[in-house]
């Protein structure tokens, strides 16, 4: 649509290109890169970061800066000397028109990144577990609920001692390959529209409100044509290439 503004996320980018810089400092002679690549993957938070109104050919610019940096121009200088990792070459250095980064970076999202997504849908998923088949209406009922308790404790504050402090948690990501993050360790989670909700239904049984219950509807495949059993298995053993006539 032309009418939209896509944009890129910034994590699934960083991912992609990390995953192709640890692989190519992989190769011989190419360990010496493996130091830096943490800082490369920062400058690109902060491109994206740093431009709030998205001018992508600012968000390109910022990027090829990292070109300019000293050590990274020093670096690159002797890997290509040895004619090794020009594809780590072409991502960096801003002399190459065929870069796939250019395109990549004025697309970057500088606002609304897909974390926040991706985090509603694992609650809804602990409401309603892919492993279990449920109702229209059950199904229903678990989807608002999980909404409910996403917008309760999504904004939860950073939970602090008896003397103010604040406190932090350690963890080690299995996608920092042994490093670790330091995270804020959020207060516990409420379920305060629990109550909210049971007061409602009282209320509503109290004042005689009924609401007619609607019907489920039909299910997707109820628009497909449906074959004839026999005739359908007949034409399976037909095309069966293990079927010995």
């Amino acid at each position: 649509m032309k009418d939209v503004d896509h944009r890129f996320d910034v994590w699934h980018i960083a991912k992609s290109f990390k995953k192709k810089m640890l692989a190519l400092s992989a190769r011989k002679g190419c360990s010496e890169f493996q130091g830096w690549i943490k800082s490369v993957v920062n400058h690109l938070y902060w491109v994206a970061s740093s431009t709030p109104d998205g001018n992508g050919p600012l968000m390109l610019a910022k990027w090829l800066s990292i070109a300019t940096c000293r050590m990274c121009t020093t670096t690159m200088e002797i890997l290509s000397s040895l004619h090794v990792c020009t594809v780590i070459w072409r991502m960096l250095h801003h002399e190459h028109g065929c870069n796939p980064m250019r395109k990549d970076i004025p697309m970057l999202s500088p606002m609304e990144q897909t974390s926040e997504l991706e985090a509603y849908h694992s609650v809804v998923n602990q409401f309603s577990q892919k492993v279990i088949s449920f109702s229209y209406f059950g199904m229903t009922c678990r989807i608002y609920l999980s909404a409910l308790h996403y917008n309760e404790n999504v904004n939860r504050r950073q939970a602090t001692l008896a003397s103010g402090e604040k406190r932090w948690r350690v963890e080690f990501p299995k996608s920092k390959r042994g490093d670790y993050v330091v995270r804020e360790r959020k207060v516990q989670i409420t379920h305060n529209y629990v109550t909210r909700l049971q007061a409602a239904v009282v209320d509503r049984v109290l004042k005689g409100k009924k609401r007619a219950r609607k019907r489920a509807p039909a299910p997707l495949c109820a628009s497909f044509e449906r074959p004839d059993k026999r005739q359908a298995i007949e034409e399976k053993e037909t095309r069966s290439r293990f079927n010995k006539t």
